[in-house]
Parts: C-alpha cells; structure tokens; sequence
C-alpha cells in the first residue's frame, strides 16, 4: 500500500505581488515616450552644420551622425536617430531642396561632397507632383 504524502507547502514558491507602478506602459505613453526621444534628436540635429538649413543630405550620413552621436556622448539610440533621419528627410522642403536643379549634398559638417543624382532628382520631382 502506497502512502500518499501531503501537498507541499506551496506559500513558499510564491513570487511577491506585482505593484501596479510595475505595470507595462501603454501604447499611448509608448507612442508619447518615442515622439519626445524623436524632438530630441530632430533638436540636436538642428545644432549640426548639415541641418542649418534644409538642403540634401549625403548618401550614408547615418553612419556618420551616429559616428558623431557615440563621440560626443550624446544621449541618442541608433533607433532614434534613424526615425528622426526619416522624419527629415520625408518633408515636403527637403523633398523640394532634392528636386531643385543643380542642388548639391552636404556631409555633416555642411560641406559639399557632390551633386544630387539625376535619378534622385526625378524621383523628388514626382513625390511632389503626386
């Protein structure tokens, strides 16, 4: 005849009550939290020389900006500044400097390192006639 022994005491395992401040954000203060870390980084790549002004960027500034970014210290994830960077250069002004003819790129330090290719040109001049 098998014995059957008792239940263990099962308060032991127990994991501590969650307290409500440890609850997960909402999508809203997610979506808040993400446009203010965006302000901040479309704020600091104003203080750039590149962004003075809006004028084409170069091909692959990315890399470079978070080159910059990880030099000073500043504060930014690769996330946020590839948002910001998208936000930029999606404005209709940027779109517009794009298509002008004879428009020229700058690096970050607002130096001309080429033209705008004619494939970029056209390709501006439909986004804006659409």
């Amino acid at each position: 005849m098998a014995v059957v022994s008792e239940a263990p005491n099962r308060s032991i395992l127990k994991l501590p009550q969650k307290s409500p401040a440890a609850s997960p954000p909402t999508r809203k203060q997610v979506a808040d939290n993400r446009a203010k870390k965006m302000a901040e980084v479309i704020d600091w790549l104003r203080t750039l020389p590149c962004c003075e002004t809006v004028q084409p960027l170069a091909i692959g500034i990315h890399a470079r900006l978070s080159h910059l970014r990880s030099r000073t210290g500043t504060r930014i994830s690769v996330s946020s500044l590839r948002r910001a960077l998208k936000w930029w250069t999606a404005q209709r002004s940027y779109i517009a400097a794009l298509a002008a003819d004879g428009s020229q790129r700058v690096d970050v330090d607002g130096q001309i390192v080429g033209p705008v290719s004619e494939a970029h040109r056209t390709l501006a001049r439909s986004m804006l006639a659409d």
